[in-house]
């Protein structure tokens, strides 16, 4: 939740503050550090003046003594709150660098979306286009078709708010095609081949003209949609107006910054439990059960070659 990510933010200055006092890292990995401690501390104070800073209305509680902060944010400062947290967790879902990384290649990668990241986005997200459509949009969209920043992030979804509608209209114009006449109609009341319908049957049921009709105006408005009133209802669908709704939606792949909840323990019914890890042996022991192992060998050997004895002797 929005404390568990005040501490995360916080501790993560905290190590870049180490960084940065440390005699041994020097000249580009030092102004990196520096620039990294800078992008998280603007994180946590975005994070803090949602609920505080100026934009944020006081009010009394019942009893007077408490202030109560209300939150009076526009939909639109709440919907690019909400899209830069997203961003912002999911490019630091998976963090592929190798031992020897720079501050550089760090803040790179903790600054663009790969395609797993953005896949996991979806997925979280019950974004409703197939998983090779959303990869075909990603490779066409990201930085050499490997990663997406903030503003491709954002050219993305408005790529994907048109193909969610795409679908809606495909769905909608195949379900229009399929509805016919009623079929139980008396067989004197249908018309045979070549014939004119009759007249009681002339014009369509008025309950399927209504289904009929009520689709086709469905589909109508689908088309005539702009391009912003389809990301609008797309991001209405992502929930990204509310909070608590959006922040439940983010499991990720794993903890930011590949850490682990404090509070985590392995669950009961996990198999791994079972497991114990075994002492180290000794050089003693481990001698000893190699000579065991070649007097075994040893052993089996002479057992074969008595056989093999006994087998010739009988056959001479």
């Amino acid at each position: 939740g929005e404390i568990e990510l005040k501490e995360q933010l916080k501790k993560s200055i905290e190590q870049y503050d180490e960084v940065i006092k440390s005699e041994t890292v020097k000249g580009n990995d030092i102004k990196s550090a520096v620039e990294l401690k800078a992008l998280l501390t603007k994180q946590l104070g975005e994070v803090t003046n949602a609920h505080s800073g100026p934009g944020a209305k006081k009010e009394l509680t019942k009893k007077g003594s408490l202030l109560r902060i209300s939150p009076t944010e526009s939909t639109e400062e709440l919907i690019e709150k909400a899209l830069k947290e997203i961003f912002s967790f999911y490019c630091r879902q998976q963090l592929l660098i190798g031992k020897k990384a720079t501050f550089e290649v760090l803040h790179n990668v903790i600054s663009n979306m790969n395609l797993g990241e953005f896949m996991k986005f979806c997925k979280d997200f019950s974004v409703p286009v197939s998983a090779t459509k959303i990869k075909e949009l990603f490779k066409k969209t990201a930085k050499l078709s490997k990663e997406l920043d903030y503003s491709l992030f954002l050219a993305i979804l408005k790529k994907v708010a048109e193909e969610v509608i795409d679908t809606k209209i495909t769905n909608l114009a195949k379900e229009i095609s399929q509805v016919e006449e009623p079929k139980n109609l008396p067989k004197d009341l249908k018309a045979g081949p070549g014939e004119e319908k009759k007249e009681e049957i002339s014009q369509v049921p008025e309950e399927v003209t209504s289904e009929k009709e009520s689709l086709e105006k469905q589909l109508s408005d689908l088309r005539n949609k702009s391009e912003e009133e389809k990301l609008k209802e797309f991001y209405s669908f992502l929930e990204l107006e509310t909070t608590s709704k959006y922040k439940k939606k983010m499991t990720g792949m794993a903890l930011p910054f590949n850490t682990r909840d404090k509070n985590y323990r392995i669950p009961i019914e996990d198999s791994s439990r079972k497991y114990k890890l075994k002492a180290k042996k000794s050089q003693v022991e481990i001698k000893k059960e190699i000579e065991e192992l070649k007097k075994k060998r040893e052993e089996k050997k002479k057992e074969l070659e008595k056989i093999e004895k006994e087998k010739y002797e009988k056959n001479r």
